[in-house]
């Protein structure tokens, strides 16, 4: 029995091009004078015609070839029945384009009554918890999944 599930920065979809939520640029406070070297970044799960659709197929075909529907909630868990989903904390970055399935699935857990708490990391992309050492916020996260396990 799961008694704690921890995800960071998740993809919780691999339709790539149907999300059954809104990917906008607008949701992305991105000062303008980073703008040039933040969007381009902002890649994974987006499905307004700017997103890097070719890696996020490399990644079904390498990992999930045995899947043949994107909405099999074992790969996209927003479409699957989260009534017996476990106490859930939900790790995203400011600028990572999945922050927004990750908060969106927050949103599912919320509305069905499962526990979860949400963080995201301002300032940070994709992939920080392999920067622990460098930025404070994966160490942040590292702490709260101990604590969380700890109050199992």
């Amino acid at each position: 029995l799961i008694s704690l599930a921890v995800l960071f920065y998740p993809t919780c979809t691999m339709d790539y091009i149907n999300h059954p939520f809104e990917w906008k640029i607008s949701d992305f406070e991105i000062p303008q004078n980073e703008q040039a070297f933040i969007e381009p970044r902002l890649c994974l799960g987006r499905n307004d015609g700017k997103g890097n659709i070719e890696l996020m197929m490399m990644i079904k075909n390498v990992y999930l070839q045995q899947f043949n529907n994107d909405r099999d909630p074992r790969i996209s868990p927003i479409y699957g029945d989260v009534k017996n989903m476990p106490k859930t904390l939900i790790f995203t970055a400011e600028y990572d384009g999945l922050r927004q399935q990750g908060e969106y699935f927050a949103s599912i857990l919320t509305k069905n009554n499962i526990s979860n708490t949400c963080y995201r990391y301002k300032g940070i992309h994709h992939g920080f918890i392999e920067k622990l050492g460098y930025f404070p916020q994966a160490e942040d996260a590292l702490n709260i999944t101990i604590k969380g396990i700890n109050n199992l």
